[in-house]
């Protein structure tokens, strides 16, 4: 029926377009950050020790659906699938698993090594919390960190780290810069504070960037990695996500949403960022 026609896939040139957002999509994603910020607020009303990672998980869940959360978080990534987010605690978030992050969870069986487990959160573990917010089908992700009591020394410097090498990158969140050249920095900074081997995942299970793009899909363009060699555009949106995995101690680190703008990101999952003690 059409002849001398020839078939294109048009889908990385959408994905290219998606990547810039308009002002009505960031008016979007920054309604779906302030809902999840104000769940995320109320961690410490709920987060007791002793309880399970299970529990904490369905209590932060059902409160984000209240909230109004749609829980679909898409992704185009082959056999890639996430439900919501996960919380975690000490050595069972430094348990690798199939999905492409840096911090998986020991899940509740092996067909669906994933997230929380029944394990029981004990003072002095750093418990991790990494949700997405779906409002309106715009996602928006972020992590926070709490512990009860004090953590050990070794993932406080790791958690500080975490934090320089998300305001490095926030400052450098600029049209023009170069997504490979970000990771690039990133990774030698962590390699500078004598953790390079535990950058984005458990030693040898490294996930391979530290930021992505977030929209309508939880892997849009751009992603800071490398071999992503292309300038960001004001516009994008980007889930930044310096972690740590400390084998026998646990998982730290910190994520935000932000938008790339002249002046650097403007942070879209808008709320501290420190470790709460509780």
């Amino acid at each position: 029926m059409l002849p001398g026609r020839e078939f294109t896939d048009i889908s990385p040139i959408n994905r290219e377009l998606r990547s810039v957002k308009s002002e009505w999509e960031l008016e979007q994603m920054r309604h779906s950050g302030d809902c999840l910020c104000s769940v995320f607020a109320q961690v410490p009303e709920f987060l007791k020790e002793g309880m399970r990672e299970l529990d904490l998980a369905a209590e932060f869940e059902c409160r984000l659906r209240k909230a109004g959360g749609e829980g679909y978080v898409r992704m185009r990534a082959f056999n890639q699938e996430l439900f919501h987010g996960l919380a975690v605690s000490g050595a069972t978030s430094d348990k690798p698993g199939f999905f492409d992050g840096a911090v998986s969870g020991r899940g509740l069986s092996a067909a669906s090594p994933q997230g929380s487990s029944v394990e029981k959160i004990v003072a002095g573990s750093p418990v991790l919390l990494d949700y997405t917010g779906v409002f309106n089908g715009y996602i928006v992700d972020m992590t926070r960190m709490f512990v009860f009591g004090q953590p050990k020394p070794e993932l406080e410097k790791a958690f500080a780290t975490a934090i320089a090498i998300q305001q490095y990158l926030v400052e450098n969140l600029k049209p023009g810069m170069i997504c490979e050249d970000l990771f690039l920095v990133a990774a030698s900074m962590a390699e500078d504070a004598g953790l390079g081997r535990n950058f984005m995942g458990a030693p040898g299970e490294n996930a391979r960037f530290v930021g992505h793009g977030v929209g309508l899909e939880l892997d849009e363009y751009p992603v800071l990695a490398q071999g992503f060699k292309v300038p960001l555009q004001a516009g994008q949106t980007i889930a930044i996500e310096p972690k740590f995995v400390l084998p026998g101690l646990g998982a730290v680190g910190i994520e935000n949403t932000f938008a790339v703008s002249s002046g650097g990101g403007i942070k879209i999952t808008d709320m501290a960022d420190e470790m709460i003690s509780l």
